[in-house]
């Protein structure tokens, strides 16, 4: 019996703790600034944690006042009758509270659709802030994180977003030969220790990127009616990072007449999708590997490969999305080929030529470029003769004739920049019913069902990057 009441004793005591601690109040006071709270009871006695920052003064039998002396955090408890707990107030006497409120509301103002929160951080020997919220897009973000830190007094530090390499064995150098890995200036953040960054945005945005890499003849170009020299053509186009915008219709052309014309090759036709601020690559490659030397052990020849090195197509993007008529956009590509091997004392090696362009470029949500400038040029020589009288020295001149021929080839890039979004989860690939051999070979009108052109139609209009 005894026990039962001990633990019904030990109950109550836990419960009228846990309430007092529900009861407790959370309050912000500037450094002597003061509040007045009401008790509904007699006050007989009052308890403060630390009497350098908090201090009361008992004006009435129901009236209190707590007031901030310093910097810092404390509690105070106030007692009635029977020493019962009528309140209990967790103070924090910051004179920046009130400021830090003050400028997530001007930081809203600035940036609609946003929900900013700036709180401060209790750093050893310094301090520090943390802004939270959300936020729309990535420009906003920036924004929002510049305006915070300019404001609070918090020096920034430089964060460099490295670039992918090409490939694996490129490697850009400048004109010192010193290797050149320069950071893209658009992926760069300026962030710092004291000021955490806890922003999301609401919807990450995708890119999609449709890429058509070619290698076209300088005869072609000027068919299309492209001048790259003065940078104006009937087809807007692109030099080594300069661009125009232009039309579907005329893109679509440009892409037909790669397509037809024998003197255009289509490298690649990538479609690749990307995070804003990631990067995505496409790689075709090939490997030859060099025979380094050759020793002959017991009479046999024995060879030691080299190391691999890499050829092909190589194309390197990274999107940043700041608004849906902004995207910063890098695009690097990279072609080489094996231009000649050369073989010697049972070594060989191979001559490689590459062709790199790297170009930021600025457009809008389903918008096209073309870049261009990387040449190629070829001397191809050819000799044509009659039979037996072409070989007769000096006199079978008289029945040959030579000719040289130069190639120039063009590397381009056709791109097209969509946002890209998530579709729905019943997406279906509509049913297609083909027509049978005789209907073929008696060339009989086919008349699609109604049902089948609805489907056709509501996928057609569901599924896909470029509308």
């Amino acid at each position: 019996m005894v026990k039962n009441k001990f633990k019904l004793f030990f109950i109550f005591v836990l419960l009228g703790l846990c309430l007092a601690g529900l009861n407790a109040k959370e309050i912000v006071l500037k450094k002597g600034g003061s509040k007045l709270f009401k008790t509904s009871q007699e006050i007989t006695a009052a308890f403060v944690s630390d009497p350098k920052i908090l201090d009361y003064k008992i004006i009435s039998q129901h009236q209190i006042i707590i007031y901030g002396n310093d910097l810092g955090t404390g509690s105070v408890k106030v007692f009635g009758k029977a020493n019962a707990l009528l309140l209990e107030v967790n103070v924090s006497v910051d004179s920046t509270k009130e400021g830090l409120e003050e400028l997530a509301k001007l930081i809203e103002a600035k940036l609609p659709d946003s929900t900013i929160k700036i709180d401060k951080l209790a750093l050893p020997d310094e301090i520090g802030y943390i802004i939270s919220g959300e936020v729309p897009d990535e420009g906003s973000r920036d924004i929002a994180y510049n305006m915070a830190a300019a404001a609070l007094g918090v020096e920034l530090e430089k964060i460099e977003k490295k670039p992918l390499p090409t490939n694996a064995t490129s490697q850009r150098t400048n004109s010192d030969g010193e290797n050149d890995d320069d950071p893209l200036k658009f992926l760069t953040r300026y962030e710092s220790e004291l000021l955490v960054d806890h922003l999301k945005i609401k919807l990450n945005p995708q890119v999609n990127v449709k890429l058509i890499v070619a290698d076209v003849e300088k005869n072609l170009i000027s068919k299309l009616g492209i001048d790259f020299n003065s940078g104006t053509a009937a087809i807007p186009i692109v030099q080594m990072g300069q661009f125009l915008n232009f039309s579907q219709f005329n893109f679509l052309a440009v892409v037909d007449a790669l397509q037809d014309d024998q003197s255009a090759k289509i490298l690649a036709q990538p479609n690749l999708s990307v995070m804003s601020g990631e990067s995505a690559k496409f790689s075709v490659l090939g490997q030859y590997t060099p025979i380094t030397n050759s020793v002959t052990y017991g009479g046999q020849a024995v060879s030691s490969p080299g190391t691999a090195k890499d050829y092909g197509i190589s194309l390197t993007i990274q999107p940043k999305v700041y608004s849906r008529d902004k995207i910063v956009v890098r695009i690097s590509q990279e072609v080489s080929n094996i231009q000649s091997i050369i073989e010697r004392n049972g070594a060989s090696a191979a001559n490689l030529k590459k062709r790199q362009a790297e170009s930021v470029i600025q457009v809008a949500d389903g918008e096209s470029f073309i870049i261009a400038g990387l040449l190629d040029e070829k001397d191809n020589e050819s000799v044509r003769s009659v039979p037996f009288l072409g070989d007769i020295p000096f006199l079978g001149a008289l029945f040959r004739k030579s000719s040289i021929t130069r190639a120039k080839q063009e590397l381009i890039v056709i791109a097209t920049i969509n946002l890209a979004k998530p579709v729905n989860k019943d997406v279906f690939i509509p049913t297609y019913q083909s027509r049978n051999i005789a209907e073929s070979f008696f060339a009989m009108p086919y008349k699609r069902p109604k049902a089948e052109k609805q489907e056709i139609k509501k996928f057609l209009q569901n599924v896909g990057f470029v509308k």
